[in-house]
């Protein structure tokens, strides 16, 4: 995979470079982001949040972005109310439950093919004929 940014002086640590918690990248190429929160997600953590998802955006356009909630058993309304950046999230209660991991990590593997299908559009500048994205929700 190599997307090249045409901005990449820009893009390094440092020089105005976001910081993220989690990143997943292959070759060097980034795909996924993940920020994470304890306990508590304010309004402010979703606006701020969501707004740093757009900035990386529209730098790595086939980026995806989520947030993970730790130590809550369900995501706020108030995500759904203020979000405009977020590709997923997800409610991770407990570390040490085996199922509640499997998904995550099936979401994981979702997100990071969603980038991968993304990337090849400017990579190969695919065709397009149609984009369906569907929600899952539990």
């Amino acid at each position: 995979m190599k997307y090249v940014s045409e901005t990449p002086l820009k893009n390094v640590k440092g020089r105005f470079a976001f910081q993220t918690d989690i990143l997943i990248s292959k070759d060097s190429v980034p795909l996924v982001v993940i920020e994470l929160k304890y306990r508590g997600i304010t309004t402010h953590d979703i606006l701020t949040c969501s707004s740093k998802a757009q900035e990386h955006k529209r730098i790595y356009p086939y980026l995806r972005y989520g947030l993970v909630a730790g130590g809550r058993k369900n995501i706020p309304k108030r995500f759904f109310v203020y979000n405009f950046s977020f590709d997923f999230a997800f409610a991770l209660s407990d570390l040490e439950d085996e199922e509640e991991i499997k998904k995550f990590v099936e979401i994981l593997r979702e997100q990071v093919s969603n980038a991968s299908i993304l990337l090849k559009i400017f990579e190969q500048n695919k065709k397009v004929k149609f984009v369906n994205s569907s929600l899952k929700i539990e």
